[in-house]
């Protein structure tokens, strides 16, 4: 699997169960399958992310670990058959270095939901490990977790409740009136978790039609929630990253400093950068239509010793849209940034990426995209931010 495949995997064929109306999504036979994008809530903390014509939602409120219900997203729904219907989000995890370098999989792996309407537990709702879930969990905010095993961004349909404790996970199953409208609520709970699909599914129909299988995309959006992307997409897997802080004065730190244009290795990626010698930076082409929304690569071969290291990438900010930006340790992602919203053209950010392991002779990649706000008329579109960054710095600190 190459670099981008570890960011979405995409399910292939088509199911078309539901339409989308004003009350809300209506299903059609024995799933309904919503877009996590497509809420009339406001998104608060969850952040769109599109890769390759799909949309999920990134949250980046709370901490890795845990966090209280946070940026609540509404869906509306209706079933056309009375029956049992198992919930579950499409979504995938991200795993969580830890300061002592060790990586946790327990973290950015879940959310939480409740549903509000006239519905019942499931028949063999009761309180063991592997239960269905009874009417108070499905009731209030629950704990629903999913991701794939010990693995980043893969994406798998997960339907496993968690009221709290060890081995004691529920089924987050509903008996379901057709013809009744419901609201489901998900909250973020943790940082980094993503959610592509929700759906609700009979009993009575087989999971693996759910998982090698996709809807088509609704082509109407209820008032007042997301527009399907366009040009001002957000593209990018944003992880957030704090604005960078003056180091910590420490004795035997040190700092080497990989400067942009002197990379010779920046034509490797889909596109090339360009040397921007008035900001001393590298950019992308971006009044070129086939650079636009597509990632140029710098490369820099890291020479010293192996270690822990904490990483700072200064970028640029511009007033006509928000770059974004990866870094790669050999095949490895250790971080994702984007540039925040600004009002001064150029103005320098930073973002860090602490306790990223480096072996001598590893290879240190740097990706940025050309991305626009649709805000700057310019010729017959709008103008783009050129993804423009000026050094990658690597920090070692003093015991």
């Amino acid at each position: 699997m190459n670099r981008y495949g570890l960011l979405l995997g995409i399910m292939s064929a088509v199911i078309p169960v539901m339409v989308q109306a004003e009350k809300g999504w209506q299903g059609r036979g024995p799933v309904v399958v919503m877009e996590a994008e497509h809420t009339a809530s406001p998104l608060g903390e969850w952040q769109p992310v599109s890769k390759a014509g799909e949309t999920y939602l990134f949250f980046t409120g709370n901490k890795p670990e845990s966090g209280p219900p946070t940026s609540p997203l509404a869906y509306r729904f209706t079933v056309d058959e009375d029956g049992l219907y198992m919930l579950h989000l499409h979504c995938a995890k991200q795993s969580f270095r830890q300061p002592n370098g060790q990586i946790r999989w327990d973290c950015s792996n879940d959310a939480y939901v409740r549903l509000e309407g006239d519905f019942g537990a499931g028949p063999e709702a009761g309180d063991q490990h592997h239960d269905q879930a009874r009417l108070a969990l499905l009731q209030r905010n629950t704990k629903l977790f999913g991701g794939a095993g010990d693995q980043d961004f893969v994406w798998t349909f997960e339907s496993s409740m968690d009221p709290g404790g060890h081995n004691n996970k529920r089924q987050p199953v509903y008996a379901l009136k057709a013809g009744e409208t419901y609201c489901l609520t998900v909250s973020g709970r943790s940082q980094y978790f993503r959610i592509n699909r929700i759906a609700f599914r009979r009993l009575s129909y087989n999971l693996d039609k759910l998982e090698s299988r996709r809807h088509r995309e609704s082509k109407h959006v209820p008032a007042g929630s997301l527009k399907p992307v366009g040009k001002n997409r957000p593209l990018v897997d944003t992880t957030t990253m704090k604005h960078a802080h003056a180091l910590d004065e420490q004795p035997n730190s040190f700092e080497t400093t990989f400067l942009a244009v002197e990379c010779e290795k920046r034509e490797v990626g889909e596109i090339p950068f360009y040397v921007d010698e008035y900001r001393n930076a590298l950019g992308i082409n971006a009044g070129n239509p086939a650079y636009r929304d597509a990632y140029a690569q710098a490369a820099f071969l890291w020479t010293r010793a192996t270690g822990l290291y904490d990483l700072r990438l200064e970028t640029l900010g511009e007033v006509d849209g928000n770059s974004d930006y990866r870094v790669w340790v050999d095949n490895q992602l250790v971080g994702v940034a984007l540039n925040v919203p600004t009002e001064v053209d150029y103005a320098p950010q930073y973002f860090w990426f602490r306790s990223i392991e480096l072996s001598s002779g590893c290879s240190i990649v740097v990706e940025a995209a050309a991305r626009s706000n649709d805000k700057i008329p310019e010729g017959d579109g709008f103008a783009y931010a050129r993804g423009r960054w000026k050094s990658l710095t690597v920090i070692q600190k003093g015991k």
